[in-house]
């Protein structure tokens, strides 16, 4: 009796480790994932019905127990994993109600909103409209605000009003519906990123994707048109946008030191020469294949908060991604690189209209 109930926990187990570890099996649907599992369970139902009516009982548990290790263990594993994540996205949840800010998410999203927003009778720049936009989506107080860029309640007020008539402007015309890119589709279309330009694809006429160049990617490749929020949502779930852990180097002290001196100088430069000027970061994405691990985004985002970005395997393509911007249009361009390390290969090869700049090294300005 002992063995008849062993053995049928283990055709019950099989089918549900399947069906947890489906991304392993490379299965299309739940019922592809579960062929090889459900076969193997009936040909073991079959071999240790033999093992009992030959060797007798103990041999068979003993083998039994044995086979089903591998399951326990993955089920184990796969339990563990699920148990990770809750606890992250609470402790993630606990730590934004302290703080009373928005998801990592919902602040990208939200970044993706000012694309193309400025308030012209403002006496703030538009970099700093767009921050004091965060900072008010963020719960900050408005007169902290005001203390901050030194200017009336009014102004900010102003701020917000036009970029609601922004917001309305382009809901107008963004039509679209919500679609959900699937784990296999983000890597299918990191293959295409790496391997292809949006005007080789027909997604747009430059050579480096931005966010209206992704969203035809996706309706070619779905044929669903996706909303603007939901091609948001695709680039920050998967990494292919800048993150808040990725700005955090240009948030320090240091960073904001060196922002008040050598940027000024790089800005005023930038400004007498027509040069455009790029803020360039650099990250790998977050989808789930072998060879993502292998490769890296660079992403330029100019002073309107519009970004730029191309996909690379290995650290040799941010002179091919600097080379391609001057392609976009800009033929002169002053680019301030956030990053740790110098670990970046070819850049001997930039073209001569660009400049580079190392975030917190004091800046070389190039003579007119």
């Amino acid at each position: 009796m002992l063995f008849f109930i062993t053995l049928a926990l283990s055709l019950l187990l099989t089918p549900l480790a399947g069906m947890a570890n489906r991304p392993l099996s490379r299965g299309d649907s739940p019922v592809r994932g579960l062929i090889l599992p459900s076969a193997l369970a009936l040909a073991a139902a079959c071999f240790f019905s033999v093992v009992l009516a030959r060797r007798g009982l103990f041999i068979a548990l003993s083998l039994l127990a044995l086979a089903n290790l591998p399951l326990f263990v993955s089920l184990a594993v796969y339990l563990a994993v699920r148990v990770a994540r809750h606890n992250a996205l609470m402790e993630e949840q606990r730590r934004n109600e302290r703080t009373k800010k928005p998801s990592a998410a919902a602040s990208l999203r939200f970044r993706s909103m000012l694309q193309g927003f400025s308030c012209p009778d403002s006496l703030l720049t538009p970099e700093s409209q767009h921050e004091a936009l965060i900072l008010m989506e963020s719960g900050t107080a408005p007169e902290k605000l005001v203390g901050i860029y030194n200017c009336p309640a009014e102004e900010l007020v102003r701020i917000r009003e036009a970029f609601v008539r922004h917001q309305k402007e382009r809901q107008s015309d963004r039509g679209g519906v919500d679609y959900a890119v699937t784990a296999e589709q983000a890597a299918f279309f990191l293959q295409l990123m790496i391997t292809a330009t949006p005007k080789s694809l027909e997604c747009g006429s430059g050579v480096l994707w931005n966010h209206k160049s992704v969203r035809r990617l996706i309706a070619k490749a779905t044929r669903n048109d996706p909303s603007d929020r939901s091609v948001a949502a695709f680039l920050a779930q998967y990494g292919f946008s800048v993150s808040h852990e990725t700005l955090e180097i240009t948030k320090t002290d240091a960073a904001r030191a060196w922002c008040s001196g050598e940027y000024r100088k790089i800005r005023l430069s930038a400004l007498e020469t027509g040069a455009t000027l790029y803020w360039i970061y650099s990250y790998p994405p977050r989808i789930p294949v072998a060879f993502s691990k292998k490769a890296l985004v660079h992403a330029a985002i100019d002073q309107n908060g519009e970004a730029l970005f191309g996909v690379y395997k290995g650290s040799g393509g941010l002179a091919d991604f600097l080379n391609k911007l001057t392609q976009e249009g800009p033929s002169r361009i002053y680019a301030v690189l956030c990053a740790d390390t110098r670990d970046y290969k070819n850049l001997n090869t930039l073209h001569p209209g660009v400049t580079l700049f190392w975030l917190g090294e004091p800046a070389v300005i190039p003579e007119s």
